[in-house]
């Protein structure tokens, strides 16, 4: 039998961003869920399996040699984003040198994208497409028993010289098919959610796929979990979520889905199966403003909702068009209200240097979110991402001279900056724009008085400043 190692590369800031690396730390370290997918598939098949999660391990290179040595996997698998990308080759060289004789597979959404690229890095042997549950199974028992690869379904690999792909496997129809994600072979004490209240925390993903069109978001591209929204039922959720109180003491959770309200009556079932079974848990979610009512954020608080985090992207009715966000002004309004209503806290995800973007757009931004007065905001500036309809819009109008995350992939860039839309506002400027935002809505009295409105523990303080004090450091 192979032993198998998944690996979760360590996290550095090799792509430039416009904050600081503090800040970019201080959004939390949420648990690899997906190589804890792979893992509960590979144990269920009976495969020796563990997780090393480089990144908050927080031993280096060293580190990673020593459980490679320890461990002797035959087969190693590494998750990347097209953040971690450099990483995943730095972690995959490493495997070569320790254990020359091991195979290394590759995964992820930045491999969904660029699939056949990625292998023409030498780092790598075979890359994995779309979900990986039942490919990887398959490819593994195929390797194990010398057989065929050619026939698995969602895999690139070499072969006599070139690059073979073959056919894309199906989305997982039946979510709850898979079994609960191996928690058991991370370091749960060591995640942690920046806002959250109880610790341990954990992340839970009980839907797949977005139906959503947003020219911005890989989701929309449907290259990794595909657009067709999948979903669990509320009583595997609620197993999931029991399972994981008695087993690890978790006692918040964060809804990682795209859209976790989606399908408003399955959440109103998950809710009140939630309340029925009397289950103890604290926790947030994705979602839009136009996918809930009052009657169901109702029911959310009273199943332990703390937190929702909304994707708003802008205050510009002509801003939400161009983002093909299909959302409108008033639903932005009143999805807050109701949401604020039932003492929900809100989270408001905001693009700046959108198409159209303009002074006044922003303005009219700043404006919606002092009326609305989400208890956190996000400023991003907007990021031409590899996969999205608004990156290959930027091709194909030669806003980019190259196609820089091709490049990248191919290693032909060492330290990436971000491709930012630059229509009105240059880089310079949409970095300063992204300054005063920040300090614009969290450094005015009326937001002051209402956090501290909210403290109720010392905890709860201590997070707060030092929420202000990165604020500061942008």
């Amino acid at each position: 039998m192979v032993k198998i190692l998944l690996i979760n590369p360590i996290f550095q800031k090799s792509l430039s961003s416009p904050l600081p690396d503090r800040i970019e730390r201080s959004r939390g370290r949420y648990p690899p869920i997906g190589l804890a997918y792979l893992a509960s598939m590979l144990l269920r098949h009976n495969h020796t399996t563990q997780i090393y999660d480089a990144d908050v391990e927080k031993k280096g290179i060293h580190g990673l040699i020593a459980r490679l040595k320890r461990f002797k996997p035959d087969i190693v698998g590494i998750t990347t984003t097209s953040f971690t990308f450099l990483q995943a080759k730095i972690t995959a060289k490493t495997v070569r040198m320790t254990l020359p004789e091991a195979k290394v597979l590759v995964g992820g959404p930045h491999v969904s994208i660029y699939p056949e690229e990625v292998l023409r890095n030498e780092e790598f042997d075979i890359a994995v497409k779309g979900e990986g549950e039942y490919t990887v199974v398959d490819l593994i028992e195929k390797l194990e028993t010398n057989s065929d690869i050619r026939t698995v379904q969602g895999i690139v690999y070499h072969e006599n010289g070139k690059i073979h792909q073959n056919e894309l496997r199906p989305p997982i129809e039946n979510l709850d098919e898979l079994p609960f994600p191996a928690r058991k072979l991370l370091p749960n004490k060591k995640y942690y959610y920046p806002l959250g209240k109880k610790n341990p925390f954990t992340t839970v993903i009980s839907s797949r796929g977005c139906p959503f069109n947003c020219i911005f978001c890989l989701r929309a591209a449907g290259t990794h979990f595909g657009r067709k929204f999948r979903a669990r039922s509320p009583l595997n959720i609620c197993e999931e979520l029991e399972h994981i109180i008695s087993s690890y003491d978790i006692r918040e959770i964060f809804f990682y889905d795209d859209v976790f309200t989606a399908n408003q009556k399955r959440i109103e079932d998950l809710c009140r199966e939630i309340i029925r079974r009397k289950i103890d848990i604290s926790w947030n979610c994705r979602t839009r403003v136009d996918t809930v009512t009052p009657k169901l954020l109702k029911l959310m608080k009273g199943a332990g909702c703390e937190r929702i985090h909304y994707g708003i992207e802008s205050g510009d009715e002509n801003i939400l068009k161009n983002l093909r966000k299909n959302i409108t002004i008033s639903q932005i309004r009143n999805g807050f209200s109701w949401t604020k209503a039932n003492e929900i806290e809100t989270f408001a995800y905001i693009m700046l240097g959108a198409p159209g973007e303009t002074s006044n757009s922003i303005r009219r931004t700043m404006q919606l979110l002092k009326k609305i007065q989400p208890s956190h905001v996000g400023f991003f500036i907007t990021t031409l991402f590899p996969g999205t309809n608004l990156y290959t819009s930027a091709l194909e109008e030669n806003l980019l001279s190259t196609d820089v995350w091709k490049d990248f992939t191919l290693g032909k860039m060492k330290d990436q900056p971000l491709p930012y839309l630059e229509e009105a506002f240059n880089e310079a400027e949409l970095k300063n724009i992204l300054k005063k935002c920040y300090r614009e809505y969290y450094f005015r009295l009326s937001y002051i008085w209402n956090r501290l409105k909210t403290i109720k523990s010392f905890s709860q303080l201590l997070i707060n400043l030092k929420g202000f004090s990165l604020i500061l450091n942008i």
